[in-house]
């Protein structure tokens, strides 16, 4: 009767190991997954800023009068003042 319980006592302890194992590798996994979304969303909000800026700032060459043209009809403006 006393081996029965030891055993059944040690096996109760593999069982709680093994429970604790799959519960610290799952709680990891969740931490690291909410960690890397963290990071992804920063960066594309960041991408997103530096692509507006970017859109912002570029030179764009208008061209004042149509049909020929010489290099002086040309002239170099921001592109968020282009008009369609």
């Amino acid at each position: 009767m006393f081996a029965y319980g030891y055993l059944w006592a040690n096996n109760h302890r593999k069982l709680y190991a093994y429970n604790f194992i799959v519960f610290l590798v799952l709680f990891l996994t969740l931490l690291f997954a909410n960690f890397a979304e963290a990071i992804a969303e920063a960066r594309g909000k960041a991408q997103a800023d530096s692509l507006r800026k970017t859109r912002e700032e570029t030179p764009a060459r208008k061209i004042s009068a149509v049909g020929k043209f010489h290099a002086d009809d040309i002239a170099i403006i921001p592109s968020s003042q282009l008009k369609r």
